[in-house]
């Protein structure tokens, strides 16, 4: 077999320099902005440009629900072990 394939470093790193010219801002306005105001009606770029900033809440509910399932296992597991330390089958 031989390969089919070869890195070319400058093409890679001139490819990576155009695609970070090419990415637009996230957000166009500025630091401390009013993106909208209170009581108007929300245009699609408007809501373009809130769709970054939001913090999405079931990412926070998922690592919140992780986290209780994992305490319940390990005290789960601390009760068993509690348990097997103290049985005595006489």
């Amino acid at each position: 077999m031989t390969p089919n394939l070869i890195f070319d470093r400058t093409a890679t790193e001139r490819l990576q320099q155009q695609a970070i010219a090419d990415l637009k801002r996230s957000c166009p306005g500025g630091r401390g902005q009013t993106i909208i105001e209170p009581g108007t009606r929300v245009t699609p770029e408007q809501y373009e440009m809130l769709v970054p900033t939001a913090s999405p809440p079931a990412i926070t509910e998922r690592r919140l629900n992780e986290g209780c399932s994992c305490s319940a296992a390990i005290l789960l597991v601390l009760a068993m072990v509690i348990a097997s330390v103290f049985y005595n089958p006489s």
